[in-house]
């Protein structure tokens, strides 16, 4: 029963988190490369946010990191989305967070594991985000439910001791 509501809900988390990807903030090259992206040219995307992913732009990596996790003009790479998703989600991105949870979860590009995962889902929830919160403990709580107490005490200190880099 858990495992069959998991998926509805991580499904529901990411459509709220992907909302606020759709207006970058401010007016710099970042720009350009979104606007690539929205019209689907995403090699152009690509090129632009490696550069400025590489440089430290959290949009940017948390955008190649759906990418390649999506497979937006490049074959699906996992490893390669979970590297951006790492970079932003270590900058406090919060969407990159939710990501990574979701793949722990999943096993997505990484072996299955609830003690990131939950990890990830308390880092959210500590985010302040108030949707985000919500929903990010809803999803902890079917995490929870399979997993011992020693995972979950694991999991609680990773969080934390998180802090955004």
């Amino acid at each position: 029963m858990i495992k069959k509501r998991l998926p509805s809900v991580i499904a529901g988390i990411m459509a709220v988190a992907m909302i606020g990807t759709a207006v970058p903030a401010g007016a710099d090259e970042f720009d350009d490369a979104f606007i690539a992206y929205n019209s689907g040219d995403f090699e152009t995307a690509r090129i632009f946010f490696r550069t400025l992913a590489e440089d430290g732009d959290i949009r940017a990596q948390f955008l190649l990191g759906r990418i390649y996790s999506e497979a937006q003009g490049v074959p699906k790479n996992e490893a390669e989305s979970i590297k951006w998703y790492l970079m932003a989600a270590g900058g406090g991105d919060i969407v990159s967070q939710l990501a990574l949870g979701t793949m722990y979860v999943n096993g997505r590009g990484v072996k299955q594991d609830f003690v990131q995962a939950y990890s990830w889902f308390t880092i959210v929830a500590q985010s302040g985000s108030r949707v985000m919160t919500s929903q990010a403990l809803d999803v902890r709580d079917l995490i929870e439910q399979m997993m011992t107490s020693a995972q979950i005490e694991e999991a609680e200190t990773i969080a934390a001791v998180w802090t955004p880099q």
